[in-house]
């Protein structure tokens, strides 16, 4: 008897678990959404337009001085840099905005697939089978942080590649998501280093906190994919 209800046990705690991860993250979500979107308001009225003002100016001091060689290049020097800048801002927003990730399958991975573009000057493919139900603002983040990261490993470690997401819902098995690069990938042997470097134990801690898994299947100079599988219990 004892032995037929420790796995009982076992399952209980773990949701348990699960329960708590997902409160405590719902705690620091609400603060860290407060103070993000509070600081990116911030960057984009106060910082995006005096570098609007500024781009500005120098587009009239260029325009003034347009019969000087040297200074229409001065000029194209300093709208290059303050162009950087704009986007170096814009790439600070996305970063703390991602608290906003509304609470869908579709909205958070084209989301993220247009920050990914902008910022990587990358394709990045998706295909989304399945209507995944909708799902709160905590799960919504978390699930965001999960596939965030992937995607920042695709950068750190694979280099040059093309990049797609694969996401597939049903009702029966649940959701699965599959964030793939043609890069150069590992040696899967070789786990302890790999998922130091990729913060693979904070994704498992994620997805554990949805009550999912991941896992990862690379092959050198072949690639990397991600799995990510999250059963349809987790949905409510």
């Amino acid at each position: 008897m004892k032995d037929e209800l420790n796995p009982i046990g076992a399952e209980f705690t773990q949701a348990c678990l699960r329960q708590r991860l997902l409160a405590i993250n719902k705690q620091w979500n609400a603060i860290l959404e407060r103070e993000s979107n509070a600081v990116a308001r911030e960057l984009h009225d106060d910082l995006g337009q005096l570098l609007t003002a500024l781009s500005m100016q120098i587009s009239l001091f260029k325009l003034r001085h347009q019969d000087d060689k040297d200074m229409t290049e001065t000029a194209n020097g300093m709208l290059m840099l303050t162009e950087r800048c704009m986007q170096s801002i814009c790439h600070l927003i996305d970063n703390l905005r991602t608290g906003d990730a509304e609470p869908n399958v579709a909205t958070v991975l084209n989301r993220l697939c247009h920050i990914f573009e902008r910022r990587h000057k990358l394709p990045c493919a998706l295909t989304i089978s399945g209507e995944c139900k909708a799902f709160d603002r905590t799960f919504a983040t978390v699930f965001f942080r999960i596939i965030h990261e992937s995607l920042d490993n695709v950068i750190r470690h694979a280099g040059p590649c093309k990049v797609s997401i694969t996401c597939n819902y049903a009702s029966d098995t649940g959701l699965e998501v599959v964030v793939s690069d043609s890069g150069r990938g590992f040696d899967p042997h070789d786990t302890a280093p790999h998922q130091k470097r990729s913060g693979l134990s904070l994704m498992d801690e994620c997805a554990f906190a949805l009550g999912g898994q991941i896992e990862i299947a690379s092959s050198k100079n072949i690639g990397t994919a991600l799995r990510l599988r999250i059963p349809p219990e987790s949905f409510g």
